[in-house]
């Protein structure tokens, strides 16, 4: 009901503010006379970190994401490394951070034999403290099935990080389609953590294609369309009221 009434909303408009470029846009499309598409997702260009060049011999992967729910895909994340084990893959750690009962969480992990690869890390405050939990990763992941444009997968571009993410929202706007995928497709999962891991020029060359395309959520970059938006819609309503 909520899906029809919004799409019933936003065709008979009269203005319409998207935060993606193409995914909102395919699934609630407008009529209006006004429409705009700017990110509500920002980042402080001091937010911003060019990640070190350094010899992984050890990867450390991780995502954002509540446990209160599967919505975010952590029990994915955590099949695929379950994958990459089978496969004698070893040398890595998945770090979940976010909020949530973590024990029956921990309790599947050990059932698993994975209790020396997951960690959950409980949540941070917003801001520097979880910029500096990303800058300590070296990939990261959103194997969501649910998003608009996912916070979190902007502020790991913007980290220099490379990102492999599913085809959720507006997750294949931001990254590189070759290391997008099916949701909840594990294998699929796992096959490209695989191959990031055996690539270290791969990395490198995600990582700087993120951080350049992070650039465009800069607050300053961003600012001015959302004034003239609403400038706009200023506008539009002055003409509109009874004389």
């Amino acid at each position: 009901f909520r899906f029809f009434k919004q799409r019933y909303l936003t065709r008979n408009a009269s203005a319409t503010f998207y935060v993606s470029r193409q995914f909102l846009q395919n699934r609630y499309p407008s009529n209006s006379p006004l429409i705009a598409a700017v990110s509500d997702v920002v980042v402080r260009q001091n937010d911003f970190y060019r990640r070190p060049t350094r010899p992984e011999s050890q990867f450390k992967i991780g995502m954002i994401g509540t446990l209160k729910n599967k919505l975010k895909g952590v029990h994915i994340a955590i099949k695929a490394c379950n994958i990459l084990k089978s496969r004698n893959i070893t040398n890595f750690t998945f770090h979940v951070l976010g909020p949530g009962n973590i024990e029956p969480w921990q309790d599947k992990v050990n059932a698993m034999g994975l209790k020396d690869y997951i960690v959950f890390d409980g949540i941070r405050k917003s801001g520097q403290p979880v910029l500096e939990w990303l800058r300590d990763l070296d990939i990261y992941i959103q194997p969501s099935f649910q998003e608009g444009l996912p916070r979190a997968v902007v502020e790991a571009m913007a980290q220099s990080l490379p990102v492999i993410g599913s085809d959720a929202g507006g997750i294949p706007e931001l990254i590189d389609k070759d290391w997008v995928f099916k949701r909840g497709r594990t294998k699929a999962l796992a096959c490209l953590i695989e191959k990031m891991m055996s690539d270290k020029h791969i990395m490198e060359l995600q990582g700087q294609r993120n951080y350049n395309t992070a650039q465009g959520y800069i607050y300053e970059n961003l600012d001015k369309k959302w004034n003239d938006f609403w400038k706009n819609v200023k506008i539009m309503a002055a003409q509109n009221l009874p004389r």
